[in-house]
């Protein structure tokens, strides 16, 4: 009896588990018999553009969602095809009839990508989710383009809540890379766009916990009253663990706007959310900053994004020189402070001390460059102009410790995303444009001149084409640049700049002899094919070899020209001895690169072996070297007036007439007609060794040696 019981039981159990899951297998049915699958109780998929679009038009019909759950199972909308309708819809200017979405929206990690514009019935509320109403979004990436021309535009819900029902929304684990165009224009008691980089407006309470906004404000008008994340606070906005790293803001602000929520009857709790952008002047959360790589010292934070900061304090490690006369270990350093008059002695150990009387002698070096001081004196001491010595934002010093020291910028920090500095040119002085300036920001940042920075030794300085260089200058860092005239000067950024159209470079070193490895490099010069990219010679320490252009009356590190041709190439030692020179051509494809020694009388293929050793004297004249080079673009050799080279095998000739190809000894070996551009010859005929090649047509003769090995 009693088994007949328990199975009656087990029977009805099943039943009820299969009838349960027989409601489970209901899919949801929306407008036109369109319907979205179930995989759980009232839980629902999206995976497709058509499924949003779908779902949009289910809510703006009046259907809430409420007690639903749709869940993303792959992205939906891409570049070339975003999502252009929005969840939650005002099909007239009529308050009354705003259809909210009040279901859970579930990106289960998938991205979301939208272009949407205000709809012309009603601007305002322009975001993925128009009107949502108690309502959870979570695990959601936003990205592509809101251009609200009315009020409330925002990178995922443009109002929450309504007057009524105060309804809260709780967004979570939400990433929002949304570019927000500002079109607003206002319009009656309208003043404010209200924009929001998560939320235009919430009436109710509004909790965002493990949040990230890297998207951008731009636009053409500006961005007073917005919100990093919510644009408009009525009642509570609380904070937990989110990030604001906006991506840019280059619309105005003329006050209002402020990092995470704009509030006005509504007020905000702030738990370990930071940001790293100022938005406007009423700051929330904890300022930081990306970490540079240093040794201990501070605790990091690891934002959601992935990246360390730390708040509150710019810390710098400096390596000392210690008590070795090998190297000086300088640095260019720049202060990210926004203050123009900071007194070096407020720097944390940036102020040394004295070491001894006699000699006197300090544990520190401190130099700001005074261009326009008589010659010889333009590096200034800090030891001896106390007086007037300040730190100025914007400009760059030099610094040596014998100690490591960690130096600590404490303060207010230069804010912004791009300034620019005005150079000095002072003519007829030892060093006639030449400026220390430095990056401005606590992050890393970029500039429109070609420039110096110290080698990683602090030994010398480095030429740096900004065309070929994507690395930026890191905070308080600075570099060397040189104004041409008056009224100049130059642009940081802590965005990439706008640059021409790269088209490489050939990196030249010069190292001494018989040692290894990069510390041993004593200086550098670039040979570039970008259209007016100079920058002249600057002389810093005591090297032992000097290396650089010369073009007319002045010596260049950094020096253009076409793909083709011939360019002189100084060197300069000091110190007899044995010195080797090295290239490394950079996004750029060489089909001939020859180095020629004027004293030794040798022709260098530098493709088949790209350095040269050689030995020099002090008293050797300088204009020693010529480059001879020919570079490929779009896969074909350029004309060149050295106008062959050997590829594969093959003499390739760039020209037309009688060519004589003539032996070390004088004998001519060859005399052909050439009637085309480009020909070939086959070196296979010839042993390895030094030919002269001729090239007659007309009255026009050329002359060229290659090597055949």
């Amino acid at each position: 009896m009693k088994t007949h019981l328990f199975m009656r039981r087990f029977v009805l159990t099943l039943l009820t588990l299969f009838t349960t899951t027989l409601a489970w297998a209901d899919d949801l049915k929306l407008l036109n018999s369109y319907t979205l699958k179930e995989y759980a109780e009232k839980s629902y998929e999206l995976s497709s553009a058509d499924d949003w679009n779908a779902l949009a038009d289910y809510v703006a019909s009046g259907k809430t969602c409420a007690g639903l759950t749709f869940k993303m199972t792959a992205n939906i909308g891409t570049q070339e095809e975003p999502i252009t309708k929005t969840m939650g819809c005002q099909l007239t200017n009529n308050g009354n009839t705003r259809k909210r979405f009040a279901g859970t929206f579930d990106g289960d990690g998938h991205t979301l990508t939208v272009n949407l514009v205000s709809a012309s019935t009603n601007k305002n509320y322009c975001a993925p989710f128009a009107y949502v109403s108690n309502t959870t979004i979570k695990n959601l990436h936003i990205a592509g383009t809101v251009t609200p021309s009315g009020q409330f535009g925002a990178g995922i819900v443009g109002s929450s809540g309504n007057k009524a029902n105060d309804g809260d929304i709780t967004i979570e684990n939400c990433h929002v890379s949304v570019t927000i165009n500002n079109d607003y224009i206002s319009t009656g008691n309208n003043k404010f766009p209200n924009h929001g980089g998560f939320v235009g407006i919430a009436e109710g309470n509004a909790y965002f916990t493990n949040c990230w906004f890297d998207g951008a404000f731009i636009g053409k008008n500006d961005s007073q009253h917005c919100g990093g994340f919510l644009g408009l606070c009525k009642n509570k906005g609380v904070f937990t663990n989110c990030l604001f790293t906006p991506s840019a803001i280059t619309t105005t602000n003329n006050g209002g706007a402020r990092e995470f929520a704009n509030y006005v009857s509504g007020t905000c709790s702030f738990n370990k959310s930071y940001y790293t952008t100022d938005f406007g002047t009423n700051h929330q959360g904890d300022k930081i900053y990306l970490e540079r790589p240093t040794e201990d010292g501070y605790a990091p934070i690891v934002g959601i994004d992935g990246k360390i900061y730390y708040a509150n304090k710019l810390e710098v490690i400096v390596k000392g020189y210690g008590d070795s006369n090998e190297s000086d270990h300088w640095t260019f350093i720049a202060s990210p402070l926004s203050d123009d008059n900071i007194q070096p002695t407020t720097i944390s150990q940036l102020i040394g001390e004295q070491i001894s009387t006699s000699p006197v002698l300090y544990n520190y070096d401190l130099f700001r460059f005074n261009q326009k001081a008589s010659e010889g004196k333009a590096w200034e001491n800090y030891v001896s102009h106390s007086d007037n010595f300040v730190l100025e934002n914007g400009q760059g010093y030099l610094y040596a410790s014998k100690d490591d020291v960690t130096l600590t910028f404490t303060g207010s920090f230069y804010e912004g995303t791009s300034k620019e500095v005005a150079l000095v040119y002072a003519e007829g002085t030892e060093y006639p444009g030449w400026n220390l300036v430095g990056n401005p920001f606590t992050l890393p940042a970029h500039v429109n001149r070609n420039y110096y920075k110290m080698n990683d030794k602090g030994t010398g300085i480095v030429p740096v084409e900004i065309n070929t260089h994507s690395d930026p200058i890191d905070a308080c860092t600075g570099i060397m640049v040189k104004a041409q005239g008056a009224n100049e000067s130059i642009t940081f950024s802590t965005s990439a700049m706008d640059a021409t159209s790269n088209q490489g470079n050939v990196q030249i070193a010069v190292a001494q002899a018989n040692t290894r490895g990069n510390n041993n490099v004593l200086d550098n010069a670039i040979l570039s094919f970008n259209k007016g990219s100079m920058l002249g010679k600057m002389y810093f320490g005591q090297n032992i070899a000097k290396l650089y252009f010369p073009q007319g009356n002045e010596d260049y590190a950094i020096a253009a020209s076409e793909k083709q041709g011939e360019m002189p190439m100084c060197f300069k030692a000091t110190v007899d001895g044995q010195y080797t020179i090295s290239v490394n051509p950079e996004d750029v494809e060489m089909s001939y690169l020859h180095l020629i020694d004027n004293i030794a009388g040798t022709d260098i293929d530098l493709l088949a072996e790209p350095s040269y050793t050689f030995s020099a004297k002090n008293d050797d004249y300088a204009s020693r070297f010529r480059l001879v080079f020919s570079a490929q673009q779009n896969g074909s050799a350029v004309e060149n007036e050295h106008f062959a080279y050997v590829n594969n095998g093959n003499i390739i000739v760039n020209g037309e007439g009688t060519l004589q190809i003539i032996d070390a000894l004088g004998r001519e070996l060859v005399r052909k007609n050439l009637s085309t551009l480009n020909s070939q010859l086959s070196t296979l005929n010839y042993a390895p060794g030094v030919y002269v090649l001729r090239l007659i047509n007309g009255n026009e003769i050329k002359n060229q040696k290659i090597i055949i090995k």
